[in-house]
């Protein structure tokens, strides 16, 4: 990030000097950041690719019969680690491909929020921030329009009047 022009509309150095400011972010700085969650995820999957995980699911199971022993069934059995690996797997190596479809941004946000959920659950501070840091970078993936018009709406004050629990007309 050192050797882009990054400084943007909310960074530090807009606020410093007020010719810096630029209304967007170049696409090639943009693309490394996406580059390189998405490269996180291919090799979290590309990690799981042996017997260890796959097969015998053993991360999973001892987890699972360590921290869930009071729902004993089907959190403790074999075949659920099982499938819970496999989609771990799944996931690590699908969720990077997604992430650069803008089509689908919606599904991949479920996808994603549902993916690091379960990690939280099943682990929860066994692997501490990361799920939650991975959650916090889909912004990157958005796409532009839905990102401007929603910080134009936190701006104005009117982020929350556009929920529809929160509306009230």
């Amino acid at each position: 990030m050192c050797f882009g022009h990054s400084g943007s509309i909310f960074s530090l150095d807009s606020l410093i000097n007020k010719n810096a400011r630029r209304e967007q972010v170049g696409y090639w700085e943009l693309f490394l950041l996406r580059f390189q969650i998405c490269v996180v995820f291919f090799y979290a999957g590309l990690a799981k690719l042996n017997a260890d995980w796959l097969i015998h699911a053993a991360p999973l199971y001892l987890n699972l019969v360590k921290h869930f022993s009071v729902l004993s069934y089907p959190l403790q059995e074999k075949w659920m680690a099982v499938v819970l690996s496999w989609g771990g797997m799944l996931s690590d190596l699908g969720l990077g491909i997604l992430l650069f479809i803008n089509r689908w941004h919606k599904l991949t946000f479920i996808w994603l929020c549902l993916f690091n959920g379960i990690n939280i659950f099943l682990f929860g501070l066994g692997i501490q921030t990361f799920p939650y840091l991975m959650l916090s970078t889909y912004i990157l993936f958005l796409p532009g329009p839905i990102v401007r018009e929603s910080i134009a709406r936190l701006l104005n004050g009117k982020f929350l009047k556009h929920v529809p629990i929160l509306d009230k007309t």
